[in-house]
């Protein structure tokens, strides 16, 4: 979260342990405790928007909400109001309640724009969460792949997570040929907050084990190590795994162990570092 110490030092702990293990010196990030006149345009044309929280047993969580063009309002730069309900059977759903930690992610994948914002529940009523801005930053659209439409995933027909009985083949498959999914984390530390970050790369180029654990190859990117950070703070996290064809979605709780060296990384083309997450539970959104 943004706070004086923010301002004065603008990395925590476990950003700076990720920047000196992958031998990087990146520029401080213009974070700023409101949203800027450019967020406040941009968060209201979308129809899709990414939310990460923590679960009932302290993991961060992934997951989406969506609605017409305007579902998201920004009265003011400190304040976002979200007019959406999560679907039937979130593990998130009875948890969100006010002074909840929450990282949102708006992706315009027509532009490849992103932008993220962090902050508090401020209150859930009916079918309207309003949030307190704590910070909020932009990020550049390396890896994230142009889509002319999400209108799968933004569509109004009844989806439902359902809990996963381990990783089946289908599910596996589904992991190896993805392209995009995004990843929540979070740092108990002086400002550290839930976060939810895109990650993204041809298909295949994630890797599947037959124990399950998902090898994910790290791309050079804007040397912040936000999420990686973040791990090397706290190394649980959440991925979300949405299918822009079906508008059905995947969703692993897991643990995190980053590899910052070694022949596992030199034999994935373009990858600097490499993680390996093994998840302990899942769900899959259907229709």
């Amino acid at each position: 979260m943004f706070d004086s110490e923010r301002a004065r030092r603008p990395w925590h702990r476990g950003e700076a342990v990720a920047q000196r293990l992958a031998v990087v010196e990146a520029s401080p990030p213009v974070i700023r405790p409101f949203m800027s006149e450019q967020l406040l345009r941009f968060f209201p044309q979308l129809s899709l928007l990414f939310l990460a929280a923590d679960d009932a047993d302290g993991f961060p969580s992934a997951t989406f909400v969506r609605g017409a063009p305007g579902f998201i309002a920004c009265p003011d730069a400190k304040r976002m109001e979200i007019d959406a309900t999560l679907f039937e059977g979130d593990p998130l759903a009875t948890l969100l309640r006010r002074d909840s930690e929450v990282g949102l992610l708006g992706v315009d994948f027509r532009t490849r724009r992103r932008n993220r914002v962090g902050g508090r529940i401020e209150s859930i009523e009916a079918s309207r969460i309003k949030v307190t801005v704590t910070e909020a930053f932009g990020n550049c659209p390396k890896y994230i792949r142009q889509r002319e439409t999400v209108d799968a995933l933004t569509s109004a027909a009844p989806r439902r997570w359902e809990p996963l009985d381990g990783l089946d083949d289908a599910v596996k498959d589904a992991i190896a040929n993805a392209e995009t999914f995004f990843i929540a984390t979070s740092a108990s530390c002086d400002w550290g907050g839930v976060d939810i970050s895109h990650r993204g790369g041809p298909p295949g180029f994630l890797e599947v084990t037959g124990d399950g654990t998902i090898m994910v190859p790290d791309f050079k990117g804007n040397g912040y190590f936000n999420t990686l950070g973040n791990l090397l703070v706290q190394p649980r996290a959440g991925l979300l795994f949405p299918c822009f064809e079906t508008g059905e979605a995947l969703r692993l709780a897991g643990v995190v162990d980053i590899l910052w060296e070694g022949a596992e990384i030199s034999s994935r083309s373009g990858a600097e570092r490499l993680w390996r997450f093994k998840p302990c539970r899942g769900w899959r959104l259907r229709r």
